[in-house]
């Protein structure tokens, strides 16, 4: 018998490809042996040219397209009892890339102008350019921003450019940038008139505005507040404020902004003086003026009239200083000079002050005095060469029944004192002062070595009121007062040991720190008054 033995058929469907949405893909990789027919399909929704070659042409369907990718399978027939063979490829389909630069736009060239409504998709990579002077930043985005150069205006171009996905082409678009200059100018300087004199404002210069518009926050009168160099008349409330601001808007070509700047206006008036009040100082006594008022002024003097009746100086200040010539006495006069601005002719405007230089009154305290201790003086004091209306003031006014009079009583004075007289006279203010001493002569009281200070913090120094001597005088009584003149504690016999004030109240609490004055009793041998300073920690 003859066996015949068939080939098994052999088909490749060749490399994996790719194709832009509009192409179509011719195979040209397929291979086959043995085969006795072929056959193409696809995935997809495409069709082949001839599905019956092996190298026909795939034309892609719509639905291939949405899915970017389809499958073409290739079966070749075999000879008998062979099976058949199949083999496939896959087919990437791109997108051509679909751009849009946005719409065309207007900017100031004061603004950064940033493109936010750019689209684009099915690209491999994005590029913008230019054609203007400024600067481009972001340009592989959707959202560049373009800077103008400074100075910059007119039509710009910006190009976007998509590179395409493999096998699409790329794809252009350009959108228009107007480029609109901003307001510039240049301010004139401050300007400044007299009273109502009309002023005209010069030398402002602008460009690339549409329109002008000056404005004032005073009350006078802009000739024509259209154009850029008017003339201003000032108001009433203007001339009274001495300044006025003037405002001038420039209105931008849009879609640049409105610029606006101002200038002062300063409005001079004559001189307006006043030298103050007339004054009664005393003799030897310096005069600082005050009250002095000077006002729309451009220089200032004082004058001393006589000029032989002191020194003044800082006379180009409002606070002169006159010093009289030592004994002198009577009257001078000052003379305050301004000199108004140039602006309106310098006129000279004066005042003057009168001022009276009186003596002081001559003050005798009276003599010296010596009295026997824990006894009362009077004080006699005397004035004279003053208005006779006088203010009386002795120190130490402690120990003073009345220390504004000029004949007070004391009280009962322990040791040596000096008091001292000071008068006023109420009509010129000069003061005067004396002094006189009082000299004790003492008891057996006075020989009392009495301290003035305790600490009774319980640290063996001073924690006690200690009287030296009071042993020999057992019939005493001491009382211990606060400054509000309260009894805070009493003893009798007190002997600096079994009886002794240790720094506390009746209810043997520890009293505030502070002054406390006591009362020391002797019977048959007078008494002595004082103070004691605690100091025990104790708020």
């Amino acid at each position: 018998m003859m066996l015949f033995i068939s080939r098994q058929a052999v088909v490749n469907a060749g490399p994996d490809a790719i194709i832009c949405e509009t192409g179509s893909y011719s195979v040209d990789g397929a291979t086959s042996q043995q085969a006795l027919s072929y056959l193409w399909n696809s995935s997809g929704d495409g069709f082949f040219s001839n599905p019956a070659i092996l190298n026909p042409v795939y034309i892609p369907g719509p639905i291939d397209i949405k899915n970017g990718l389809v499958a073409l399978n290739v079966t070749s027939s075999s000879q008998s009892f062979c099976h058949d063979s199949t083999d496939s490829l896959f087919l990437q389909i791109n997108r051509e890339a679909i751009i849009n630069a946005g719409y065309n736009d207007t900017i100031c060239n004061l603004s950064v102008h940033t493109i936010t409504d750019a689209l684009a998709s099915g690209y491999d990579a994005l590029h913008w350019s230019h054609d203007g002077l400024g600067l481009l930043t972001g340009i592989n985005t959707l959202t560049p921003s373009y800077t103008p150069a400074s100075g910059e205006s007119g039509m710009i171009i910006l190009t976007l450019k998509a590179i395409g996905l493999p096998m699409c082409p790329d794809r252009v678009d350009q959108k228009m940038l107007e480029v609109i200059p901003s307001v510039t100018y240049t301010s004139s300087e401050n300007i400044e008139t007299c009273d109502t004199t009309p002023v005209a404002i010069t030398n402002i210069t602008a460009q690339h505005y549409s329109s002008c518009m000056w404005t004032t926050n005073g009350t006078g009168m802009i000739d024509d507040p259209t154009k850029l160099n008017p003339i201003y008349t000032p108001g009433t409330t203007d001339i009274a404020n001495g300044n006025v601001t003037l405002t001038f808007t420039l209105t931008g070509i849009l879609p640049c902004a409105n610029q606006s700047d101002h200038i002062s206006l300063t409005i001079n008036k004559n001189p307006r003086v006043d030298a103050g009040q007339d004054t009664i100082i005393c003799e030897k006594n310096t005069y600082v003026a005050s009250g002095v008022s000077v006002t729309d002024y451009n220089s200032m003097i004082w004058e001393l009239i006589p000029s032989t009746a002191g020194l003044l100086t800082g006379i180009n200040s409002l606070t002169p200083t006159f010093t009289p010539l030592d004994g002198f006495v009577g009257n001078v006069q000052l003379k305050l000079t301004a000199t108004g601005n140039p602006v309106c002719g310098s006129k000279q405007i004066f005042d003057q002050i009168s001022l009276q230089i009186v003596k002081a009154p001559q003050v005798n305290a009276g003599a010296d005095q010596t009295i026997q201790e824990s006894t009362s003086v009077s004080l006699t004091g005397t004035a004279n060469n003053g208005s006779g209306d006088y203010s009386w003031l002795w120190k130490p006014d402690e120990l003073l029944v009345n220390p504004f009079i000029y004949n007070p009583v004391s009280s009962d004075i322990i040791n040596d004192v000096t008091f001292y007289l000071r008068v006023v006279d109420n009509n010129t203010g000069c003061t005067g002062t004396d002094s006189l001493n009082i000299f004790t002569l003492h008891t057996e009281l006075g020989l009392l070595n009495i301290y003035n200070f305790i600490s009774p913090n319980k640290d063996d120094l001073n924690d006690l009121w200690i009287i030296e001597g009071i042993e020999e005088f057992p019939e005493n009584n001491v009382i211990v007062l606060n400054r509000w003149g309260d009894m805070i504690r009493e003893f009798t016999r007190y002997n600096n040991s079994t009886t002794v004030w240790d720094g506390t109240n009746n209810k043997n609490e520890p009293v505030p720190d502070g002054t406390y004055f006591y009362i020391l009793s002797v019977k048959n041998k007078g008494s002595r008054t004082g103070w004691i300073y605690v100091q025990g920690g104790h708020n």
